[in-house]
């Protein structure tokens, strides 16, 4: 079954290259994923035609599960599916900035929280990789008291009230702040075209009222 559909996905292709020619065909972005996709199945049909035993392609044949993505193909049967994409794409390059700043911002509470808290709690800060895991999870806001309360529990007196409060302030920035923004110029950029739209409506609608009002004033005269 598997040799079966790779067959078809590459008699496919080569119908549509016959038929568009290939500067035509590449230039379309569902052919370009049904390339890629033929290409990285290609080895299996060398495996099953020709023995290449000598040549470990296990690796290669795992990226044969990319041949699922055929399946977003079924987006382009979405109304309006064009503009959602390219409002997401918009959105994208508007946020880009806002997620580096967020990355750099995780980065630094992570850092400082593994130097901090390595000794204390090493199965949520004793690596960089488990503080980066653990200050992401704060950033998220599910369930970050938990989080602060086991640490600020290790602690007595003025250290305890500091933990919580470098908790809060991770809280605070990259939670409510960080991703709250990051949220807002996401959405906005994506409802740009429909913003876009109604302001040329309400403009062509001042446009005329302004008119109507030109022809009664001259009525009167």
């Amino acid at each position: 079954i598997d040799h079966i559909i790779t067959f078809i996905f590459i008699f496919e292709m080569l119908i549509k290259i016959h038929h568009y020619g290939w500067s035509k065909y590449i230039s379309q972005g569902w052919n370009k994923l049904d390339f890629i996709l033929v290409v990285v199945s290609f080895p299996s049909v060398l495996d099953y035609a020709f023995d290449i035993s000598f040549i470990d392609i296990s690796i290669v044949l795992i990226f044969r599960l990319l041949r699922l993505f055929r399946f977003l193909r079924i987006l382009q049967f979405i109304p309006g599916i064009e503009k959602i994409l390219e409002g997401s794409i918009r959105a994208l390059k508007s946020s880009i900035m806002i997620i580096a700043i967020f990355i750099t911002i995780l980065f630094l509470f992570s850092v400082s929280a593994n130097n901090i808290f390595y000794e204390k709690s090493p199965e949520m800060f004793g690596t960089p990789s488990k503080s980066l895991y653990t200050t992401f999870k704060i950033f998220t806001i599910e369930g970050w008291y938990d989080i602060a309360d086991e640490i600020a529990g290790k602690y007595g007196g003025i250290a305890h009230s500091a933990v919580i409060l470098f908790f809060v302030s991770i809280l605070f920035v990259g939670g409510i702040i960080g991703l709250s923004l990051i949220n807002s110029v996401f959405v906005d950029a994506m409802v740009m075209d429909n913003n876009q739209d109604l302001e040329t409506k309400v403009d062509e609608l001042k446009q005329e009222i302004q008119h109507l009002k030109e022809l009664i004033s001259k009525q009167k005269e």
